[in-house]
């Protein structure tokens, strides 16, 4: 203020500067603006009126303008505490945090003690990811107030997204101990996890708050959809069936129980569900997209194309509808409207990574392989974490096999996107380090089967380079190839494997390292030159090997040929690379020829019907457990002297123990390598199925080749 301001003048502008405040405090703000510009008219260096002419900005939100008008003020008196402070606001709202923290670290030097321009700095810590000294403030906060349970609270929120759960379970303990409603402090910790993106960590923090108020009902639904979300089905189940008795006809009820028995793959239990829903609700589109998807995975591909189309109409601007549409398309084998539909979902929007992903699987399927890579790198490119498309992208490199391109090495590299695709299963996280490689000759390994009875005997090709290169190897594997793998590999403890996963965990384990055991070809496998070129890496009892061999040689003469025509998992699209017994009508009755039957779920009624339809005998022995006893399973696929089978675990046994095998299945498997063959078994000869190729032709090509082995035999060729 001007010092040539005479006495009676200063007492004016105090006196409109305090009639100014007083309109301000009363959120007068017109006419406070209007006051302490006539402040300024008579002394324009005024800083106090400055500084609040800014904040009547700031609260009129225009941080911009009122930052300047602040900054004005404190070149003139720099020493204003709450100028300081207001400033930060500014810079806070203008996100501009480095400089807030610079702002509100001065005013504090003016008002140390001051709880707003406190909870101001630690909120700007916490954006800036500076949660441990966020932490500090929220401190010092509680020493001058301990009754602030916010601050309490945002302190222990911090806590957990630092992993620190026992020190802010205490405090969170201490805050719903003095709360009226204590289990809404858990339960608003809880949201505060989904916040930050961590649905696993809320439902502890749930299951706290249902302990204390067990029939809230907010807090029971909104754990039953995390439990969902995080495919935790069998905790939501209970939980959800009791809300749906007591609610039997609340939409959101009957939609999560729809969703949770859809996820649990019981398709036909969830549409009643999803149906009422939709009756109540007919435009619920999450009801509609699950009882769509519900149908498809039940092969009712009219039903969940009229699902699909009707999303269509509801949510247009939603890729999701021709995305799904193109997927069921693609399961039809009608891939030319597959492919329309999934170019329209990419239009609609170009950033859905399955559009992506659905494209690359038809022009995989259509032999366009470089394009269909493409593809699969651009919904990578969408989104880094689709593990969908980079296990189908591994697949596809390692079909393609191109050497030049490095297809194998890549194929490998990619692999272990599988897991999280949940292509491979089940995912352990045993309490040791994982393996990446190296050899470990004075250090122990776990290898924990993965995958299904193929895939584990497939891999057990590579248990001796794991076992000549370790100090000892564990081998986890299904309970019925425990005695074939350990008989096999005596170097190695064989046991069965853990099903409950959770138990990995439990330690100390009595090994270093583990692996899945697919992991084991990742890094023993990487080109064509590293498989050994033998088969029969497996060793049946050789006392049942005796057995059976009687027995077969005794059900008749010729080449014993043992037959499995298909899986026991059936599906439209899997039906189309498996056979039916009676196409198999001609190589049975070929003379020269005995057939062994190796079907290993129960046919007994389908081999009694194709005998009463053809008169032709497959050879069945009642006193085998094909499905159960794979130890003596393997004895008897030894004993014969050749295998013909669908691409099932009957041909990967059959090479496994070493017996000759003709199998069939999809042309260009990813196992192939690149190859026409398979590389794991030298000595089988596959037969791949190109698309839309009748499976009776290749089923006339096996037989005739191994009626051209049955006349070597008899004249003698073969010995």
């Amino acid at each position: 203020m001007s010092g040539s301001l005479t006495q009676s003048a200063r007492a004016a502008i105090d006196q409109d500067f305090a009639r100014a405040i007083e309109s301000h405090q009363k959120g007068k703000l017109d006419r406070a603006r209007r006051g302490y510009k006539r402040v300024l008219k008579d002394a324009p260096n005024h800083a106090d009126a400055i500084h609040l002419l800014g904040v009547v900005d700031l609260q009129r939100d225009n941080p911009a303008r009122a930052k300047n008008f602040i900054q004005k003020a404190l070149t003139i008196n720099p020493d204003i505490g709450p100028a300081h402070y207001n400033l930060a606001r500014c810079h806070k709202a203008l996100d501009e945090l480095d400089e807030c923290i610079e702002s509100v670290e001065r005013a504090l030097e003016f008002m140390p003690a001051d709880v707003d321009a406190l909870i101001l700095y630690a909120n700007a810590l916490v954006e800036l990811e500076r949660k441990e000294e966020a932490i500090d403030v929220f401190s010092k906060i509680l020493e001058i107030n301990p009754d602030m349970d916010t601050v309490r609270n945002a302190r222990s929120m911090l806590r957990l997204d630092l992993e620190d759960t026992e020190t802010a379970y205490e405090e969170l303990e201490q805050s719903a101990a003095r709360s009226k409603s204590p289990h809404k402090v858990w339960r608003d910790m809880a949201v505060h996890r989904v916040q930050q993106e961590d649905k696993e960590g809320a439902i502890p923090l749930l299951y706290k708050a249902l302990e204390l108020a067990p029939d809230d009902w907010q807090t029971r639904s909104l754990t039953a959809g995390l439990l969902i979300d995080t495919d935790r089905l069998n905790e939501a189940l209970p939980l959800t069936k009791g809300m749906l008795a007591e609610r039997p006809n609340d939409v959101e009820v009957l939609l999560k129980m729809g969703i949770l028995l859809n996820s649990m793959k019981q398709y036909r239990k969830s549409i009643p569900l999803l149906e009422s829903v939709l009756a109540i609700q007919p435009n619920e589109d999450r009801a509609l997209l699950k009882l769509a998807f519900a149908h498809q995975q039940l092969e009712e591909f009219d039903k969940s194309i009229e699902l699909y189309e009707r999303l269509k109409v509801m949510l247009p601007n939603e890729a999701r509808s021709w995305s799904n549409l193109s997927a069921v398309y693609l399961e039809m084998e009608d891939f030319e409207q597959a492919l329309d539909e999934g170019m329209e979902a990419l239009r609609v929007n170009p950033n859905v990574e399955q559009s992506y992903l659905n494209i690359a699987v038809i022009l995989q399927k259509l032999g366009d392989y470089d394009r269909a890579i493409d593809l699969y790198q651009r919904a990578l490119e969408v989104n880094p974490d689709y593990h969908t498309a980079g296990s189908n992208l591994a697949h596809l490199l390692l079909s393609r096999g191109d050497v030049e391109k490095g297809d194998i090495e890549n194929g490998w590299d990619l692999y272990g996107h599988g897991f999280n695709a949940g292509l491979r299963r089940p995912l352990r996280h045993p309490n040791v380090e994982l393996w990446r490689g190296q050899d470990i000759p004075e250090d122990s390994i776990l290898v924990w089967k993965e995958q299904g009875v193929g895939d584990d005997l497939r891999f057990a090709s590579c248990f001796q380079d794991i076992i000549d290169r370790a100090g000892h190897v564990y081998l986890e594997t299904d309970p019925r190839l425990v005695d074939l793998y350990q008989r096999s590999f005596p170097a190695a403890t064989v046991r069965a494997e853990r099903t409950k996963t959770e138990l990995d965990r439990i330690g100390p384990p009595e090994f270093r390292y583990h692996t899945p055991a697919g992991q084991l070809a990742v890094y023993y496998r990487r080109s064509l030159d590293a498989f050994p070129g033998i088969d029969g890496w497996l060793t049946p009892d050789p006392e049942r090997v005796a057995f059976w061999r009687e027995r077969v040689e005794a059900a008749g003469d010729g080449i014993r040929v043992g037959l499995s025509w298909r899986s026991m998992h059936r599906s439209a699209s899997r039906n189309l690379v498996y056979s039916e017994l009676d196409d198999w009508a001609e190589l049975i009755a070929t003379p020269g020829l005995t057939c062994i039957n190796l079907q290993y779920d129960n046919a007994d009624e389908e081999i009694a019907a194709f005998h009463e339809k053809t008169g032709l005998t497959l050879h069945s022995f009642e006193d085998i457990d094909l499905k159960d006893d794979l130890d003596d399973a393997a004895a008897l696929t030894k004993a014969c002297d050749l295998v013909v089978s669908a691409g099932t675990s009957v041909a990967d046994m059959a090479a496994a123990v070493g017996t000759p095998v003709l199998f069939y299945a999809d042309i260009r498997h990813a196992m192939q390598l690149g190859t026409d063959h398979f590389p794991w078994y030298p000595s089988a000869r596959f037969y791949g199925r190109e698309r839309k190729q009748p499976m009776t032709e290749l089923v006339a090509q096996i037989t005739a080749d191994v009626q051209g082995f049955a006349t070597q035999y008899q004249s003698g060729e073969l010995g």
